[in-house]
């Protein structure tokens, strides 16, 4: 029952038809409530219909059903750069470069290989996540630019010069006045 869910949702996300996706990815959820990748995919169809808070919060518990699986913390990531929590953005996607980074050469990197989501207790019980590519990496060090920069307008400059404990927390002691030093 859950594979059909999980095929039909499969084949309406392809379709680009997020809302049908969606409905089925929750009707797999609710088969399978322990199913990270479940999960993950309904986070991605919530992205792309634009509801970034509730993309975030399923991202998140697929990060708390398989910890080690950084596909939906790239996806938690991206959702809450989107939502605008920007210092959540920086900590997510700094933590998801940092795991690609090892093993990033000629600006290509492999977080993990693994099946796609129709596999999906396989996926999670094996830590995989997605292939990501020299423009991937790219575009993961650009979103991690853009919710730094973000975050520094937002909550770090301050008139008084002051570090909200957001910033803080987000950059460590890497913050300055000017910005973030790397």
């Amino acid at each position: 029952m859950t594979s059909s869910a999980v095929r039909l949702a499969e084949e309406f996300a392809e379709a680009g038809d997020f809302e049908a996706a969606a409905c089925f990815f929750r009707q797999a959820i609710a088969l399978e409530p322990g199913c990270a990748p479940h999960y993950e995919a309904l986070a991605q169809c919530l992205l792309e219909m634009g509801e970034p808070e509730a993309a975030a919060a399923e991202a998140a518990e697929a990060c708390e059903l398989a910890p080690d699986w950084t596909a939906p913390l790239l996806t938690l990531g991206r959702a809450s750069l989107n939502a605008g929590r920007f210092a959540d953005a920086v900590l997510s996607l700094r933590a998801v470069l940092d795991a690609v980074a090892p093993q990033d050469s000629d600006a290509s990197a492999e977080v993990m290989s693994g099946p796609a989501v129709h596999d999906a207790a396989t996926s999670a019980s094996q830590g995989w996540a997605p292939l990501l590519d020299a423009v991937e990496v790219e575009e993961l060090r650009q979103d991690l630019s853009r919710a730094e920069q973000l975050l520094l307008q937002a909550c770090c400059g301050t008139r008084s010069g002051r570090h909200t404990s957001a910033c803080v927390h987000a950059f460590g002691p890497q913050v300055s006045r000017r910005g973030v030093r790397r």
